[in-house]
């Protein structure tokens, strides 16, 4: 009787520490569970993860069948942007975290700081991410899987139009054309049927945005300083309306009328684009109220 009364205990004792354990990881990063987990080249040692940088654009879908459009930006182990819907069109604030095994939690956000959401997953590549969206309390989980958009149909907070202008390229013009991109989506946002971003002073509104390259010819003391590709990138757009918040040169208080192309207070909407030495370097050109910001759509002035 001894033996079975401590054999109950511990029986239990186990059964409670299962229990317990269970439920204080409901809110720790998951665990991975595809292939490339067991892969100890796809875990990242600590130094490197807080080395990681980027910012980019993903798509894809919501239990296959919300399309939405996710600006990603990574420093080490903190990620943030914003998300949308293609149907709805507003961004949707976003921030989380990513451990060494490449798994993440990142929390979005209402227009009061309230969470409405969670997406749990991991990047099972370099250029795709999986995991279950589910509400802040894990009611209605949802499976998701995004893809980085290079090249693809989908670009500036997506919309087809920013690369109409993008076809034909190959080599170094191919790889120039992506980073330029990458500049546009990370100032540019689609709201509705119109394009916006905004500078220190104003907020603009485009229609039909596009972009394109210009590559310029390489001086033999250009490859002596081991300069690859040079050249730039500029915006295009059919039509323009700008906000300004007071009276200016150009602008009365509030929205513009709208004109044809750039307007002459916002110029040509450019930069510049070089490798170096094996890295793309994007330097923003002239803007008439300072350096090109992302907006968010809840934030354009009305």
């Amino acid at each position: 009787m001894k033996g079975s009364h401590c054999l109950f205990v511990l029986t239990a004792s186990l059964m409670f520490f299962s229990c317990t354990s269970k439920h204080s990881q409901d809110r720790s990063l998951p665990t991975p569970a595809h292939p490339l987990a067991s892969n100890n080249s796809s875990v990242q040692t600590t130094a490197s993860i807080d080395q990681v940088i980027f910012d980019q654009l993903f798509v894809g879908s919501i239990n296959d069948k919300y399309e939405i459009r996710m600006n990603l930006r990574r420093n080490g182990r903190q990620l943030s942007g914003q998300y949308s819907y293609k149907k709805i069109g507003k961004s949707i604030d976003i921030k989380g975290t990513i451990n060494e095994q490449e798994s993440f939690v990142i929390d979005e956000f209402d227009n009061t700081g309230k969470s409405t959401g969670i997406f749990k997953g991991r990047f099972v590549s370099a250029d795709r991410l999986e995991g279950t969206w589910s509400k802040p309390n894990g009611e209605t989980p949802m499976p998701f899987s995004l893809t980085v958009s290079e090249g693809g149909t989908d670009t500036s907070v997506g919309d087809a139009d920013v690369l109409a202008e993008g076809g034909g390229y190959d080599g170094l013009d191919a790889e120039a054309h992506s980073e330029a991109r990458k500049y546009w989506v990370a100032r540019i946002a689609k709201c509705g049927d119109s394009f916006y971003t905004k500078d220190n002073i104003f907020t603009h509104e485009f229609k039909d945005f596009g972009f394109d390259i210009q590559p310029s010819s390489l001086s033999r003391a250009d490859t002596m300083n081991g300069i690859e590709w040079k050249g730039g990138t500029s915006a295009n757009v059919a039509m323009t309306r700008t906000y300004s918040p007071q009276p200016t040169l150009h602008y009365n208080p509030g929205w513009s009328k709208w004109s044809n192309g750039l307007t002459e207070g916002i110029g040509r909407l450019y930069a510049n684009v070089v490798k170096e030495k094996g890295h793309w370097n994007v330097v923003p050109g002239f803007a008439a109220g300072g350096g090109l910001k992302f907006i968010k759509c809840s934030d354009i002035p009305k």
